[in-house]
């Protein structure tokens, strides 16, 4: 029985092999025709390399995805992305990609990797971008730039529903060697990639009136806002907090990047903490060590969580080469790349998603004042209450000092009346010495005097007793 399991899995694997075979030489044959003409042009200019470039690409084989022959396979369709694509910089710094989406200068990118100073890149030129929407749940953007409308070519978005597990997937790879990333469809079907737990940032252990902080980890959310070991948190926003169980089912209400308010008791008082929650999965010490190894030969995404639905593929991107477009072995976008989340793993919003929210987003409704107001309200009444207290401490700190002053001066004091009473101290010990020599001199005479007088009393009354015979005539 064992023999015949055997024989029947070993045909069951070369029966898949064969079928893997046989579809990649379809779709290398397919492709291969498509790039023929650009395939002999770039054939030519590679044999007029050095012989050092083509020893080096000699090396790779065939059919990795970094070898000359795989990637001209792909080439056509690359030369359609890299047309619809540009480079989105804060300053100076490239941050992430973005896909034209039409001619009047839009532009769709990822919105959690945008910072200040925002341009779009295409070719040597450089153009001042606006951010004309954002949508939080998907983590898209849409940007704004001043060109001529013929100078941009839009993305051709595909018509083809769903999705087949195993098909090459092609992405852009801006300021890089490899003109792009080729992977292929990882699952059968879109992923709904769950939220991160919100995350605190400290170890604790119940307590009689709450939870008492044992740990706070560096740089975390409770680091940056003050929390202390020590601290006893009471209290999450209106939530009483008894134990770590109720802890962790109140901050399951929450996301991260909400502001909380939580009240703690140190040295018997109670003192209020406003801090941001952050992602478990980026800070917590159980995540460090998973992180660290999908972290491997990649900069994976700040946003690589919580999107409603997402194609997984497993071309190698860098956090600062997502917003860029997804497209299929015709030249068209089946989606948006979205995050890298590991590894082996990248995420792509697919176009099902994706035009709804296009459509949204031009509309200006949700301009990012519009979409974080409440969020923008809750930080400025924060800064609000902070800047109360800064402007209050001047005065507390002036009546510190003259407290602090004050208790100085009357150091110098205590320490100069001690220095006084030190010295006098002093002064009768070396009195009491000198009386204690001078009584001991006089002990001795006082000894002296004393052993005469017992002498003297022993004499006087030896001659009384003579006197006394012989005025009696007495002979003794």
């Amino acid at each position: 029985m064992k023999l015949h399991f055997q024989t029947k899995l070993i045909a069951i694997l070369a029966t898949a092999l064969i079928a893997t075979c046989l579809c990649r030489s379809t779709v290398f044959a397919q492709a291969e025709a498509e790039a023929k003409t650009k395939a002999e042009a770039r054939a030519e200019a590679t044999a007029e390399k050095p012989a050092k470039a083509a020893k080096k690409d000699d090396a790779k084989p065939d059919y990795s995805r970094k070898s000359n022959r795989f990637t001209e396979v792909f080439a056509p369709v690359a030369d359609l992305m890299k047309a619809s694509t540009v480079r989105v910089l804060a300053g100076e710094e490239q941050v992430s990609l973005g896909t034209i989406i039409d001619e009047n200068g839009l532009i769709l990118t990822k919105a959690s990797e945008l910072k200040r100073n925002l341009s779009c890149g295409i070719g040597d030129e450089i153009f001042p971008a606006e951010v004309i929407g954002i949508h939080p749940e998907t983590d898209l953007a849409l940007l704004k730039i001043e060109i001529k409308s013929e100078a941009l070519k839009p993305i051709v978005w595909s018509s083809e529903p769903g999705i087949d597990l195993g098909k090459w997937v092609v992405s852009p790879k801006a300021n890089s060697e490899d003109q792009a990333a080729i992977g292929v469809i990882s699952t059968a079907q879109l992923r709904q990639i769950k939220p991160s737990r919100p995350f605190i940032g400290i170890e604790m252990k119940d307590a009689k009136t709450g939870i008492r902080i044992t740990k706070v980890v560096n740089k975390s959310p409770a680091d940056y806002s003050g929390l202390l070991v020590g601290d006893v948190i009471f209290q999450l926003d209106d939530q009483p907090i008894k134990n770590r169980i109720e802890l962790f089912k109140a901050l399951g209400q929450y996301d991260a990047d909400d502001r909380v308010t939580i009240m703690v008791t140190r040295f018997e008082k109670e003192v209020e903490i406003r801090l941001t929650l952050a992602e478990a999965d980026k800070l917590s010490p159980s995540s460090q060590r998973s992180n660290q190894q999908n972290s491997m030969g990649s900069r994976l995404s700040r946003r690589r969580k919580d999107f409603p639905k997402a194609i997984q593929h497993d071309s190698m991107l860098q956090s600062d080469t997502c917003g860029g477009p997804l497209l299929d072995l015709s030249g068209n976008a089946i989606g948006i790349n979205i995050a890298r989340a590991g590894r082996v793993a990248s995420y792509a919003l697919p176009v099902e998603v994706v035009l709804p929210i296009v459509k949204e987003l031009k509309t200006g409704k949700l301009a990012p004042t519009v979409v974080n107001k409440a969020k923008i309200e809750v930080i400025k009444t924060d800064l609000a209450k902070l800047k109360d207290q800064l402007e209050a401490l001047p005065q507390k700190q002036a009546k510190l000092n003259i407290q602090v002053n004050a208790e100085i001066a009357r150091k110098q004091e205590a320490k100069a009346s001690l220095a006084a009473l030190e010295k006098l101290v002093e002064e009768r010990k070396a009195r009491l010495a000198e009386i204690e020599k001078r009584s001991g001199g006089l002990r001795k005479e006082l000894n002296t005097i004393r052993k005469k007088l017992r002498s003297g009393r022993k004499s006087t009354s030896r001659l009384e007793e003579q006197l006394e015979r012989l005025k009696t005539g007495s002979s003794r």
